[in-house]
């Protein structure tokens, strides 16, 4: 209502955009038939027309308005997930799909879509979308200056390999941002470490052991600085790598690494005594990563393979170790190890988006629909996702229900009937649908719930204080 000056009635058009796919799984094209059988937020016909108006007027003031208002929501150092997806289009006159290829090989475009999600309170709490050929490391300096401008502050940002660069750290470093991310083993600073740890014995010397994961830990503090506006430079606050190893992801590791070995020379075989012509050896050289090969450049044929050792010996090295590093904070590698981990609950996150909210494919042909689209798709995310974190937190309904989707179709059967010329009235609440409203804090209707107060008036007066009206609980 804040976002829109109190236009109750376009507020409660995009309410029911945002619940209709969440509660039936359909598209717009359905909306205006679903609102003759269910009770929505707006009485308005919501027909493919008026949902093409609502969208298009759907501006980027309303987006940062929105953000705004979910920036007053957030407390101090939250823990929010920093990640991205790819959405196919049908729409091939949009900006953003240009050099979007679609990962799943179908014949449609596709554009990406990053979402900063607070684990701390279970919420998106912002959006933005990006060209589908944006990769994730360029993206990271355009987030952070959106936040800033929304309201954001003392976010504490978590984030995958995919966002790691050079470039990343030192803006970090220089905006005094906090950070928890995964880094490679193969990065200079963090490689230097883990050749200085004798792993000769099988057991990696000099490291920490927790029996609760199963996994060795060290941390180690470094220096960084980079320069600021005139003579200015800053120092890195509490920049530390977090290094680990798993003896059995070490097992993994190097057998998957022979593997991959076996494998290539299998094709590089082929390929000697077949004779093929290689059409791009740039490509066979990215396929074939453990090998050196040797190709005739006149005939265009591979002549000779061996086995790359310097490769070997690098994924040999860091096999069973994984990284990550932390800014401005003061963990140590098991608590930056379990707030990393809780960005899992971003992927539930996507899967909402992607599963019951239909928006795995943009059905849009124009900017502004599509930028209309997208801003109801998070405010149905918020619903969601609030529904999910109330099912989780529930030892109840995660017992009876194994997802939002069985809780909803527990409460579908209840009913709000309305004649010409009476009084509406709601069907009773029964079984499990008032413990969902226990869990939801929701008030059941008066003369809905399973138990009935008698409003019997007592016959003789009597002196003191009156009597309560009896209480039954009727059969369910």
């Amino acid at each position: 209502m804040k976002v829109f000056d109190g236009n109750a009635e376009k507020v409660n058009q995009i309410l029911t955009m945002a619940y209709f796919p969440f509660i039936d799984n359909l598209t717009y094209s359905h909306l205006s038939r679903w609102q003759k059988e269910v009770k929505a937020p707006t009485d308005i016909s919501m027909t493919p027309k008026a949902v093409t108006m609502l969208t298009q007027s759907i501006t980027e003031q309303n987006r940062m308005d929105l953000f705004r208002q979910r920036a007053a929501r957030v407390g101090r150092d939250e823990l929010c997930a920093v990640d991205s997806t790819s959405i196919s289009t049908y729409g091939f006159n949009l900006v953003d799909i240009r050099w979007g290829r679609n990962k799943e090989r179908l014949p449609l475009r596709q554009t990406v879509e990053v979402v900063v999600y607070s684990i701390t309170s279970h919420m998106p709490i912002f959006y933005l979308e990006l060209p589908g050929n944006m990769p994730d490391s360029r993206t990271v300096e355009l987030i952070m200056k959106e936040l800033e401008h929304a309201g954001f502050r003392n976010l504490i940002l978590i984030t995958d390999r995919g966002y790691e660069s050079l470039k990343n750290l030192e803006l970090y470093i220089s905006k005094r941002q906090k950070v928890i991310t995964s880094v490679k083993t193969g990065q200079g600073d963090v490689l230097k470490n883990i050749k200085a740890i004798d792993i000769s014995s099988g057991i990696p010397d000099g490291m920490s052991y927790d029996p609760r994961s199963e996994l060795f830990y060290s941390q180690y503090d470094c220096r960084y600085s980079v320069k600021g506006n005139g003579e200015n430079i800053i120092e890195a606050d509490r920049l530390k790598i977090n290094l680990y190893f798993s003896v059995e992801g070490r097992a993994r590791a190097i057998t998957a690494m022979q593997n991959d070995i076996s494998e290539q020379s299998v094709i590089a075989e082929w390929l000697i005594a077949s004779g093929q012509i290689i059409a791009d050896d740039r490509i066979l050289r990215r396929q074939l990563d453990m090998l050196s090969l040797t190709i005739d450049d006149e005939k265009h044929v591979l002549t000779k393979f061996e086995v790359d050792q310097e490769k070997r010996e690098t994924r040999l090295r860091t096999s069973g170790f994984f990284a990550s590093k932390t800014i401005g904070l003061d963990l140590n590698p098991l608590q930056a190890m379990d707030n990393y981990g809780m960005r899992d609950e971003q992927e539930k996150c996507f899967q909402l988006q992607k599963g019951p909210l239909c928006q795995d494919r943009t059905r849009c042909w124009t900017e502004s629909s599509k930028q209309g689209r997208m801003f109801i798709c998070f405010i149905g995310l918020i619903l969601a996702s609030y529904v999910r974190s109330v099912w989780e937190s529930s030892d109840y309904l995660h017992r009876w229900y194994g997802s939002t989707e069985s809780v909803l179709a527990e409460m579908r059967t209840i009913r709000c009937i309305e004649h010409k010329g009476r009084l509406k009235f709601v069907t009773p609440f029964v079984g499990d649908q008032v413990e969902i409203c226990k869990a939801f804090d929701f008030e059941i209707p008066v003369g809905c719930a399973p138990s009935y107060t008698s409003k019997a008036k007592s016959k003789t007066s009597k002196r003191g204080r009156p009597a309560k009206p009896k209480t039954v609980t009727q059969e369910i």
